[in-house]
């Protein structure tokens, strides 16, 4: 029941006035090692991409970028552990760090009934948006 209240709340978000949906997820290929990449899409196509570098099990740099096409990615910004700590920054490198930890445990390291129910969500976001385009 927590699992899908959270997928529910953490599967969309809000950028622009446009409401974007989580539409993918994917899982750095060696535990606390690689990129954690998360794909936000909206109906008009648009979609946003966060991508969280992990190195010996720490989260080190994020990558927000933006696609107005669906296709290409241009970056929007970057924040570095290393850089944002003693910043303004922080809160939100802090911020992201925290949503890394909620996709890795509810979904990357989660049991396989639950990984399966955040997959139906997925699914069931790209279904919603294909509705509203019509389709």
């Amino acid at each position: 029941m927590i699992l899908l209240f959270f997928a529910t709340c953490g599967s969309s978000a809000s950028f622009a006035d446009s409401d974007f949906l989580r539409v993918s997820v994917k899982c750095p290929d060696e535990p606390g090692n690689g990129v954690l990449e998360t794909i936000n899409e909206n109906p008009e196509g648009k979609k946003s991409k966060v991508s969280y570098v992990f190195s010996n099990g720490r989260m080190e740099r994020v990558v927000v970028a933006k696609s107005e096409d669906g296709t290409i990615f241009k970056e929007l910004f970057a924040l570095d552990r290393a850089t944002s700590e003693a910043t303004k920054e922080a809160p939100a490198f802090h911020g992201y760090k925290e949503n890394s930890e909620e996709l890795f445990r509810f979904y990357c390291f989660a049991e396989p009934k639950a990984k399966e129910l955040y997959l139906e969500l997925l699914r069931a976001n790209r279904d919603v948006l294909r509705q509203l385009r019509g389709g």
